[in-house]
C-alpha cells in the first residue's frame, strides 16, 4: 500500500479566531485591578474582586484558545484542504438538508502506487504531486462541493447533488493523475470509490465508509471508479454468500452457461461465451455480479477461474466431437494477471481435454490490461504463445487507446454494450461503433459487439464489417447441451442471427 502521511496542522490559509472586544476589555480591567499605574484608580482591588475577574476572564480565554487550535488543525498544512472531521460535518449538514430520494454523493480518491513516486523521485516531488492533485480536484469539483484530504495519498469529495457523482468520478480518474513537476511528467493512476445517499448511507460516517468500501473494489484493478454495491446488514444474503463461497468452489456448486456468438452477416454460430453461475442450496441461482467481486476480494478468484476453465474446455471438447467447430470464451479476472502461472494452468487444461488452443479465447477487461501494461504484457504473451486468443472485454469503458492495446498483441476487441445497444437510434453511438470496427479491422483485430438486442442492430453491425455479435436478440445464455440444440434450431428456422430459446430443454437449464 502507498505510504500514508500524517495530517499536520496548517500554517497558512487557515481562518484564525481572534479575541472579542469583550475579552479585551476584561483583560484591561483585570490589569487595572491588579497593578497601580499613573492612570489607574487610587484604590487596589480586594481579593474577592480579583477572584471574580479571573472567573470571568479565564473561561473566555480557554474557549478562544480551543477555537484557535481547532481552526488551525482543521486544515491540512500541505494542501490547505479540510480534514476528515470537517468533511464529516459538511456531510452531516448536507444529509440534513437533502429532500426526497436525492441526496449528496461521496467520492474517496486514492493515488495508486504513490509510494513509487516518493521512492523514485523523492518526497519533495511527492509533496508537489499531492498539492497538484488537490488543485485538480478543486478545479473538477462542482459548485458547493467539499474537497478534503483524508490522509496520506487519499482525498475525498462531497458533492451536494449525488446525480453527478459517478460522472465526476470518471472525470477524476481521467484527469486527476497526470502532472508535470519540474519538467518531469508524473503519471499516478487514480482509483475512486463512490457512495450515494441515502441508498448507501443515511449518516455521514456510513456514507464515507461505503465510499471507502467501493474504493477497495476499484483498487482491485486500479485506475478506475466503482460505485458501492453492498449495503446489506448482518444476516442478509451478502454475508451468507461470502461465508459460503469457498464451499461453493470446493463442492461443485458453480456451473457455466453459454451465450451464443454469431457471425452477423451469415447468422452462423461461431462461438459461445462461458458465464459462471452459482447454484446456492438456499438462495437458488446467484448471478455473478453478486459473488465474483467477493471472490476477487477473498482470494478465491484463482480457484474459481480454474473451475470455469475446466468446465468450458470440457464442454467445447464435446461440441467439437459432434462436428461443431466453435470457440469458447472464458472471462479472466484482473487479479488473474497477478498469477505468473496462469499460462501453465491453461496449457495443462488444454492438454487434459485435448482441445486445440485456437478454440479458446481468454477475455480480460480493458482496465485490467492497461492498469499495469508491463505485467499484463507478460501474461498475454504467455497465453498467446500457447496459441490461444486474447480478447479485450468491455472496450470503451476505460481510458485506453487502440495503440496501447495493440502493443499487448491482443487478438480480439469486444465493444461494450453501452455503445452497441440502441446504436440504430443514436447517431453518436453508431459513429463510435463504426469507427472502432474500422480501426480494429485495419489493425488486424477481430471485433465482437455485445448487447445486440434487435434485428436492426444486427444488420447494421453486418454492414459495418463486425465479425461477431452476441446479445439477447442473438440468444440468451443456455446450458452446455443446449448449444448444439440452438445450432440445430437456427438452421431449421432459417433465420440468420436469431437463436430461439429451447421451449422444452432436454435438461434443466444450468445443469452441469
Amino acid at each position: 500500500m502507498p505510504r500514508k502521511r500524517t495530517v499536520t496542522t496548517a500554517t497558512s490559509g487557515t481562518r484564525r479566531s481572534r479575541p472579542s472586544g469583550v475579552l479585551v476589555l476584561l483583560l484591561v480591567a483585570l490589569l487595572l485591578l491588579c497593578v497601580r499605574l499613573p492612570f489607574a484608580p487610587p484604590w487596589r482591588a480586594s481579593p474577592a474582586a480579583l477572584v471574580l475577574a479571573l472567573a470571568l476572564v479565564v473561561p473566555v480565554v480557554v474557549r478562544a484558545a480551543r477555537s484557535h487550535r481547532a481552526a488551525a488543525t482543521s486544515r491540512d498544512a500541505l494542501t490547505g484542504l479540510p480534514g476528515r472531521q470537517e468533511l464529516l460535518a459538511a456531510a452531516a449538514r448536507a444529509l440534513r438538508t437533502s429532500t426526497g430520494a436525492a441526496g449528496p454523493g461521496m467520492l474517496v480518491v486514492d493515488l495508486d502506487r504513490f509510494r513509487d513516486v516518493n521512492d523514485a523521485l523523492g518526497h519533495p516531488v511527492g509533496d508537489e504531486v499531492l498539492r497538484r492533485v488537490a488543485g485538480r480536484l478543486r478545479a473538477l469539483a462542482p459548485a458547493g462541493a467539499v474537497v478534503a484530504r483524508l490522509g496520506g495519498d487519499e482525498f475525498a469529495l462531497l458533492v451536494p447533488n449525488g446525480a453527478v457523482a459517478e460522472d465526476l468520478a470518471r472525470r477524476v480518474v481521467a484527469e486527476a493523475g497526470d502532472h508535470r513537476v519540474g519538467g518531469t511528467g508524473v503519471l499516478v493512476p487514480v482509483s475512486v470509490g463512490v457512495a450515494l445517499a441515502p441508498r448507501h448511507g443515511a449518516g455521514a460516517a456510513q456514507l464515507l465508509g461505503s465510499a471507502d468500501a467501493a474504493l477497495h473494489e476499484a483498487k482491485e484493478v486500479r485506475g478506475r471508479a466503482c460505485t458501492y454495491t453492498g449495503g446489506r446488514t448482518a444476516g442478509e444474503p451478502g454475508l451468507l454468500l461470502q461465508g459460503d463461497l469457498a464451499r461453493a468452489v470446493r463442492c461443485g456448486e458453480l456451473f457455466v452457461q453459454y451465450q451464443p456468438q454469431v457471425d452477423p452477416a451469415t447468422g452462423a454460430l461461431v462461438g459461445a461465451e462461458a458465464l459462471v453461475r452459482w447454484r446456492h442450496p438456499q438462495l437458488g441461482t446467484v448471478a455473478p455480479d453478486r459473488f465474483v467481486p467477493l471472490a476477487e476480494r477473498s482470494g478465491l478468484v484463482h480457484e474459481m477461474t480454474r473451475v470455469v476453465l475446466e468446465q468450458a474446455l470440457g464442454d467445447v471438447a464435446d461440441w467439437r466431437a459432434c462436428g461443431c467447430d466453435v470457440t469458447v470464451s472464458v472471462n479472466l479476472s484482473a487479479r488473474s494477471l497477478d498469477d505468473a502461472g496462469l499460462p501453465a494452468l491453461v496449457d495443462a487444461a488444454l492438454r487434459r481435454h485435448e482441445v486445440p488452443a485456437r478454440a479458446l479465447v481468454l477475455e480480460i477487461t480493458e482496465t485490467g490490461l492497461v492498469s499495469d501494461l508491463q505485467r499484463a504484457g507478460a501474461v498475454v504473451r504467455g497465453l498467446r504463445a500457447l496459441g490461444c486468443s486474447v480478447a479485450v472485454d468491455d472496450y470503451g469503458t476505460g481510458h485506453s487507446s487502440l495503440r496501447q492495446l495493440t502493443g499487448l498483441d491482443v487478438d480480439e476487441l469486444k465493444i461494450d454494450r453501452s455503445f452497441v445497444t440502441a446504436m440504430t437510434s443514436d447517431r453518436a453511438r453508431a459513429v463510435i461503433v463504426r469507427s472502432t470496427v474500422q480501426m480494429a479491422r485495419d489493425l488486424g483485430l477481430r471485433v465482437v459487439a455485445e448487447g445486440v438486442e434487435d434485428a436492426d442492430t444486427l444488420r447494421a453491425l453486418a454492414a459495418m464489417g463486425c465479425h461477431v455479435a452476441q446479445g439477447s436478440h442473438v440468444g440468451e445464455p443456455v446450458a452446455p447441451g443446449d448449444v448444439l440444440w440452438v445450432l440445430a434450431a437456427q438452421r431449421a428456422a432459417r433465420t440468420p442471427g436469431v437463436l430461439p430459446r429451447p421451449a422444452a430443454p432436454r435438461h434443466p437449464s444450468g445443469a452441469l
